[in-house]
């Protein structure tokens, strides 16, 4: 689907102002706070995009949200209520919005995807929203750098995965095809990228390794690499010098200079990145490096779908 396109604010990449109201009209969606707001946009505007919206009460379709830090804006809302007013004069509503996934849920009841089976259509979704406590310590660590072209960011990406037989048989637009996914843990993270500090056979290069040797691949035909390089100067050293190490001399593409540092939702801004991208085609990989030390590589192949 179209991500919530950012603008630059403030040395952040913000989620533009938007209306919930023009995505739901349910009571429950427009009473929640931006997270929710964030996701549920996102989603249906997905749902729209992919052209789900008349199948989605007969279709086996499923929702999956990932996030780094999750609504920590809300949780501090909550627990400075609960502390300056007190258990009884808290906000029960507030308070199912301190975990996650009321998020997914919110969606999820938006869209009608709540199904008892199997799917054969998937959102794939990730978010997080600008936080004052974790953006700010990492814009005084020095991690993400504004003079260096990357920014902190924010917002809500969504790619729809489906069966390739189902996709077919409603003639669906095929942008690409999802080969594999590797993922690795890098040891040195603990909390924030600044740990990171892999040496030797680094978690790139052994994902790198592995996709060729699965599927019998040279560097030469894979087209481009889209990686997780998001100013960090270890992180941005150790990816290239892993690509340098195959001999990979394709295209290597920084999304993050497009919509900064969105944690949770930057695999999936990154995906929609390499799809829009016209100079982009064929076979591609894309580097995504969290700060839970969650390293993935996906390696994609290109339709010829109209993006």
């Amino acid at each position: 689907g179209q991500p919530l396109w950012l603008v630059v604010k403030q040395a952040c990449a913000v989620a533009p102002e938007f209306s919930i109201k023009d995505f739901s009209r349910k009571i429950g969606v427009i009473r929640k706070e931006r997270m929710s707001q964030l996701t549920v946009a996102a989603c249906v505007d997905a749902a729209t995009n992919a052209g789900l919206t008349e199948l989605l009460p007969s279709e086996r379709i499923g929702l999956i949200l990932s996030t780094e830090y999750g609504p920590t804006n809300t949780v501090v809302k909550y627990l400075t209520q609960l502390e300056k007013n007190g258990a009884g004069d808290v906000s029960p509503n507030l308070f199912t919005q301190t975990v996650y996934n009321v998020a997914s849920g919110q969606a999820s009841i938006q869209l009608d995807l709540l199904q008892d089976n199997r799917a054969d259509i998937v959102l794939a979704a990730g978010v997080d929203e600008l936080s004052h406590g974790v953006h700010s310590r990492d814009e005084a660590s020095g991690v993400l750098r504004p003079d260096s072209g990357f920014l902190l960011g924010e917002g809500c990406g969504v790619v729809v995965l489906e069966r390739e037989d189902s996709a077919r048989k409603r003639q669906a637009r095929i942008l690409g095809e999802l080969i594999d996914c590797v993922n690795l843990s890098a040891p040195s993270m603990k909390k924030e990228y600044s740990d990171f500090n892999e040496t030797g056979d680094d978690v790139f290069y052994k994902a790198y390794y592995r996709l060729l040797k699965a599927h019998h691949l040279k560097p030469g035909d894979i087209s481009c690499v889209s990686l997780a390089d998001n100013g960090v100067i270890k992180i941005s050293e150790t990816e290239n010098a892993s690509l340098d190490r195959i001999g990979f001399q394709g295209k290597r593409a920084v999304p993050k200079k497009h919509f900064g540092e969105a944690y949770g939702a930057d695999e999936q801004f990154a995906v929609i990145h390499a799809l829009k991208d016209p100079s982009v085609s064929g076979k591609v990989w894309i580097d995504s490096l969290y700060v839970n030390g969650n390293a993935c590589v996906l390696y994609i192949e290109k339709g010829d779908g109209d993006v």
